[in-house]
């Protein structure tokens, strides 16, 4: 299927995401490990040296990894030469939620996404960040709603930032307060 993909869109789009990381998805998660990601991308990039115009591949990780998977994946991310990562998906941890517990098993357990993983995906990013000397390219996601936020992700390491919830509760209009702010806070 990625192979499959990868082929169909390569003329349409300026990079590649593999996202291994939805817990929406029965049994994805278990593609984050590092031989069947291994696998992915070593398939990925061969078909990718066959194009005229290489793009960059990037790797979506789940926040709920242990450091060991994240050691595992910063050793597969210099073993192939991976372009980065994006750090990270929704999660599947309901610790610190206010909402009472018998409202969020109602709910189900699909990825939680926003403002619970903004301290877990920075931790995160900071980790890899240090872990890779600051080599990687690190896109930082998770709990972006303003421009403080996205601020706090580029100081734990980002290149860059993707708004997914944010951008759902304030539009597009987010972007350019988010760019604002960041040039102000230069």
């Amino acid at each position: 299927d990625y192979e499959f993909s990868f082929h169909k869109l390569h003329d349409y789009v300026d990079y590649f995401v593999v996202n291994v990381s939805s817990p929406n998805t029965p049994g994805l998660r278990e593609l984050q490990e590092k031989d069947a990601l291994k696998k992915i991308f070593l398939t990925l990039e061969e078909c990718n040296k066959k194009k005229l115009f290489i793009k960059p591949i990037l790797l979506k990780i789940a926040p709920d990894l242990g450091y060991e998977q994240i050691d595992d994946i910063i050793e597969l991310t210099n073993e192939i030469e991976l372009s980065g990562l994006i750090i990270a998906n929704t999660t599947i941890d309901r610790k610190g939620l206010l909402t009472n517990k018998s409202k969020v098993e109602q709910i189900g357990a699909g990825g939680l996404s926003g403002l619970p993983l903004k301290n877990k995906c920075t931790s995160l990013i900071r980790y890899i960040h240090q872990k890779t000397n600051g080599k990687l390219l690190i896109i930082g996601s998770g709990g972006i709603f303003d421009g403080a936020d996205a601020k706090e992700k580029i100081d734990a390491g980002a290149s860059l930032v993707q708004v997914w919830t944010g951008f759902v509760y304030q539009g597009p209009a987010i972007a350019s307060k988010l760019s604002r702010h960041l040039k102000l806070n230069k």
